[in-house]
């Protein structure tokens, strides 16, 4: 396995990034700043001028670190978003962002782009991709491609958090301090156009800009302006890739579909969720019966044996490679199974009942057997399926080992 890890990681292309010594300086001045705030919010003079050798091609190309908000973790990574300066682009993309692999879990957003574009959602895609900077090797990462010729960036709405940016790297910077806007409140984000003036755009454009901002306000319900279907899909299959539920829109992009005048989804670069954030965020987005039906629906399907057994035929050899060449062999097709069967028991909701257990007075080992005694809280006869133990095991129930 290690001999095919190694061998597949020689096979991914590698970006050789040519920065000049004053302008690595600059970023990593910039990089420093998000190790303080875990936020950034780039400026024009953030761009540095630069090139990127792919094999034979040298292209001009301006790099900035990307913005947003980074987990004090991954504060310290070089992250980076390039623009070229040429129509040959780079992996075939004008436009594109740089991840290091392990910190953004590749595998799972590339088996998450895939799945999507599989249900006819529109997705970035993913690539696997060895990066140099300067000839210092960084390591394996993931490229993604911004929005392309699928779908015009003109039509594109998406939630702008700069604002929630803005007052996070405050409350950071300047010492503990409340913050007066939050991510979770719909009305206080702008929406924005991609590449686009929110004033003065065209009618088509404002068709598409105004039912996000109703659901912003309040004013319309995410099921009277979203695809519920499709965002419903989307939600499923996040939580199948990631094994909780995406709790964060605001790496998601939507595009009013013209048959129907409602908005779909887009699955923009780094959609799944930062791990252990339970924060829900955009909760009214959520507050939506309709929304909420289609979500439990797709969740259904979804967790079904026979859709994983459909994907992994549909996908092929390709997740077995990227599964090699960014070396996450935690995350196989076992593992996707065991999802399912949780997000199946969460449809399936189970009671809670009361257990006490002696504690034995030498040290346990393997082998030591623990008595557990249940007391059933029902008014009907309950069946007791197994121990849910810590936050992701479940021991189901061997009836060996019930005495009357």
């Amino acid at each position: 396995l290690q001999l095919d890890s190694l061998l597949q990681r020689s096979r991914l292309p590698t970006l050789y990034l040519n920065i000049e010594f004053k302008d690595v300086q600059r970023l990593r001045a910039d990089r420093q700043g998000i190790e303080l705030t875990g936020v950034h919010i780039p400026t024009p003079n953030n761009v540095v001028t630069a090139t990127v050798r792919l094999g034979d091609d040298t292209i001009p190309v301006q790099i900035r670190l990307p913005a947003g908000e980074y987990p004090f973790a991954q504060a310290s990574q070089w992250a980076f978003e390039i623009t070229t300066q040429d129509k040959r682009g780079v992996l075939g993309w004008q436009h594109l962002l740089l991840y290091d692999a392990a910190s953004h879990d590749a595998l799972s957003q590339w088996g998450l782009s895939e799945s999507l574009r599989r249900e006819g959602i529109l997705a970035a895609q993913v690539q696997a991709v060895s990066v140099e900077l300067n000839g210092d090797a960084l390591g394996l990462y993931g490229a993604w491609a911004a929005p392309g010729p699928d779908v015009s960036v003109d039509e594109l709405v998406y939630f702008d958090p700069t604002l929630y940016w803005q007052d996070l790297q405050r409350q950071r910077g300047n010492g503990p301090a409340p913050l007066s806007v939050r991510l979770s409140d719909c009305q206080v984000a702008t929406v924005a156009m991609l590449n686009v003036p929110v004033t003065g755009t065209s009618a088509s454009s404002q068709a598409a800009v105004q039912p996000l901002r109703d659901l912003q306000l309040g004013k319309r319900a995410p099921s009277d302006v979203l695809d519920v279907d499709r965002m419903g899909t989307l939600l499923a299959l996040g939580t199948l890739w990631q094994g909780t539920p995406i709790n964060d829109w605001t790496h998601l992009a939507f595009h009013l579909n013209p048959t129907t005048g409602r908005l779909e989804p887009v699955g923009l670069a780094d959609v799944i969720s930062s791990p252990g954030d339970g924060v829900l965020r955009w909760p009214a987005c959520f507050d939506d019966p309709i929304l909420q039906s289609a979500y439990i629906r797709a969740m259904e399907r979804v967790s079904r044996p026979e859709y994983l057994q459909q994907l992994q035929a549909g996908l092929g050899n390709s997740f077995q490679q990227m599964q090699l060449a960014w070396d996450a062999g935690d995350l196989t097709w076992d593992e996707l199974a065991a999802r399912q069967k949780r997000m199946a028991r969460w449809m399936e909701p189970t009671q809670t009942v009361l257990a006490t257990w002696a504690v034995p007075q030498a040290a346990p080992k393997p082998d030591t057997t623990l008595q557990v005694s249940l007391s059933n809280l029902q008014h009907v006869p309950v069946e007791v399926l197994g121990f849910a133990v810590g936050k992701g095991t479940f021991l189901p129930l061997d009836p060996a080992w019930i005495q009357d």
